[in-house]
C-alpha cells in the first residue's frame, strides 16, 4: 500500500476511509487489449484538432470588417423613424378637456375627441377608425 503526502496530513482514521474509498469506487484496472483500446481512443482525441476554437479569430475579424464596411461613407444611409407629429389645437384642447374639467362630471364628448391626438392616429392608421 503506497501512502499519498495529501493522505499524511489526515489522521490515521480518515486516511483509512479514504483508502477504503478508492478500493471500493476505483475503476478496475484494463486487460491487454482493451488497455491497448482505450490508451489508442485517448491519444487519438488528445490529438484531434479542435476547429472551432481555431475559428473564433475568423469570425471576430469577419465581424469587425463588417461594422467598418457598414461605417464606411458610400454605405446606404440609415433612414430614422418617422416622427409623430400632433395637431396643437386638438392637443389643447385634450389638455383643456384633462386638467381643467372637473372629473366628477360627466362630460358628453364624441368617441374622436377622448383619444389624444397621437393616439387618435394610430387609430386610424390601424384600426380604419372605428
Amino acid at each position: 500500500m503506497t501512502r499519498d503526502p495529501e493522505l499524511e496530513e489526515l489522521t490515521r482514521e480518515d486516511a483509512r476511509f479514504v483508502e477504503q474509498l478508492r478500493s471500493v469506487y476505483g475503476p478496475e484496472p484494463l486487460e491487454g487489449a482493451r488497455r491497448a483500446a482505450f490508451d489508442a481512443r485517448l491519444h487519438e482525441r488528445i490529438a484531434r484538432p479542435r476547429w472551432p476554437l481555431a475559428l473564433i479569430p475568423a469570425f471576430t475579424a469577419a465581424a469587425l470588417a463588417l461594422v467598418i464596411w457598414s461605417s464606411l461613407p458610400g454605405a446606404p444611409p440609415v433612414k430614422p423613424a418617422p416622427a409623430a407629429t400632433a395637431n396643437n389645437a386638438s392637443a389643447a384642447a385634450w389638455e383643456e378637456a384633462l386638467f381643467e374639467g372637473d372629473p366628477t362630471e360627466v362630460q358628453a364628448v364624441s368617441v374622436h375627441e377622448e383619444l389624444p391626438p397621437d393616439y387618435r392616429a394610430i387609430e386610424l392608421a390601424f384600426f380604419d377608425g372605428a
